[in-house]
């Protein structure tokens, strides 16, 4: 990507095939995978939509998707792009910070998302998964999505606040993260902050959750360095100028990375979960595995300490994620021109980028629909014959940095549910829900479950 003002360049192509007036909105809201994978087909790696009265330059594949991540913020910008977070993070906070002051903020929760401090959190997520699944009984059904969003949310709000808040807040925790994400996707494409239903759920949700948090955070520091980890550092740590972090800003990134975590871990377990259950021959696979682990130790070695060896589920959930990644589309506003492939993009112009479409171009997977976690096998590894194929967790100067922490998450997740249940997916085949934030299968999406031979001993 360059930026250029030399005449000679072209103008981006405009898919065809749009309604009058609505454009590709219908098609869009529908599905959007397939609408762009149907653009790169007929026109390449760039080409315009119409959205909502709106022109959006798509730049699909990932070498094109890659050089917006590499960009500068000064030439794609993401500010005005997610003017939607603005209300769930607060004003002034990640998105809607200036470049510098977004940087400045990520440093601040690296400390708990790094590869050390991560795999400290494996005895509390294995804990809680295992408390979780106690309350399941013998045999029934649940929605696995609600069970994956409600496990994610109370890990990650235990992992990086603590125990003790998350018991006190107890069940109203669930329902305050729902209300959060109550807009959906309808302030992508509408003002934020209209006077509609679900915008007043998630501010009131919003509003109870800083409080909640800033009265936990308080009560942590003032026990001492020691209490709550993360959070005691947090509130003692200085912005560059040497001024304390204020209160408003520490309680505004612990919800920012609770929300960004339970986003992708719950789409990405769900996901890990249907298409295990759609194909027998990669359970029993993944089971075997698990039987084995557990063997071998005799029970005795918590699954935490095995994540390594987890080979195969572990392919397993690379696939789902490629399949279905959380994010179904990444905007950009280009802050200044630039061009890409011989096209120019005018500076101004709405920039979308597709991790779910990008996975399912035949030139980056063989058999791109095809569910087939071995080409994430040593023997095969197509992930490593193209350059960043993989988006799910963006790229370049911005890759989401809680990546190790939802990958540790939903292997023990699995883990401790294929060795304690025998599982059947109730409604299939599940399809994406293109509606909500992140692209989950859509509900119904019930399991049934019953006790395996044994599991109780293990």
């Amino acid at each position: 990507m360059t930026q250029t003002r030399t005449a000679a360049l072209t103008e981006p192509p405009a898919l065809g095939g749009g309604i009058p007036l609505l454009g590709h909105t219908v098609a869009f809201a529908q599905d959007p995978v397939a609408l762009i994978v149907e653009g790169h087909k007929q026109l390449g790696e760039v080409f315009t939509v119409r959205i909502a009265g709106r022109k959006f330059t798509v730049l699909s594949g990932p070498a094109a998707a890659d050089a917006v991540f590499r960009a500068s913020d000064e030439t794609v910008g993401r500010r005005r792009a997610y003017r939607l977070m603005t209300p769930v993070f607060g004003e002034g906070m990640l998105f809607d910070a200036s470049p510098e002051q977004f940087d400045e903020q990520i440093a601040l929760i690296l400390p708990a998302l790094r590869g050390g401090a991560v795999e400290k959190y494996g005895p509390v997520m294995q804990r809680h998964v295992e408390d979780y699944l106690s309350g399941w009984g013998e045999r029934g059904r649940v929605d696995l999505v609600e069970a994956m969003s409600e496990l994610s949310v109370n890990i990650a709000v235990e992992c990086l606040i603590g125990a003790e808040f998350r018991r006190r807040v107890g069940s109203d925790l669930v329902r305050l993260f729902r209300d959060l994400k109550a807009a959906g996707r309808a302030s992508w494409l509408i003002h934020p902050y209209l006077p509609l239903p679900a915008f007043r759920r998630r501010d009131r949700a919003r509003r109870e959750l800083i409080e909640l948090i800033l009265d936990a955070a308080r009560s942590i520091k003032n026990d001492g360095p020691d209490a709550g980890h993360f959070v005691s550092t947090l509130m003692s740590s200085q912005l560059r100028d040497g001024t304390p972090v204020p209160e408003e800003v520490v309680a505004s990134l612990l919800l920012a990375i609770i929300v960004a975590g339970e986003h992708n871990t719950a789409a990405v377990a769900s996901w890990t979960g249907v298409l295990l259950l759609e194909n027998p021959e990669w359970l029993a696979v993944v089971r075997r595995e698990q039987d084995e682990l557990a063997r071998d130790t005799h029970g005795s070695r918590p699954v935490h300490q095995d994540l390594r060896r987890m080979e195969t589920l572990r392919r397993c959930m690379v696939e789902a994620e490629r399949l279905h990644p959380p994010t179904t589309v990444l905007l950009r506003d280009a802050e200044q021109e630039f061009s890409y492939g011989g096209y120019r993009i005018a500076r101004g112009s709405r920039v979308m980028v597709s991790p779910t479409a990008s996975h399912r171009l035949p030139d980056v997977f063989s058999d791109p629909e095809r569910y087939d976690p071995d080409r994430f096998s040593p023997e095969r590894s197509e992930h490593r014959v193209t350059p960043q194929p993989m988006l799910t967790f963006g790229g370049g100067r911005h890759r989401c940095t809680g990546m190790a922490f939802a990958y540790q998450e939903i292997q023990i997740i699995w883990s401790c549910l294929l060795r304690s249940y025998d599982l059947e997916l109730e409604d299939c085949p599940p399809r994406p829900d293109y509606s909500a934030i992140t692209a989950v299968p859509r509900s119904p999406c019930r399991i049934r479950y019953s006790r395996r031979s044994g599991a109780q001993e293990q």
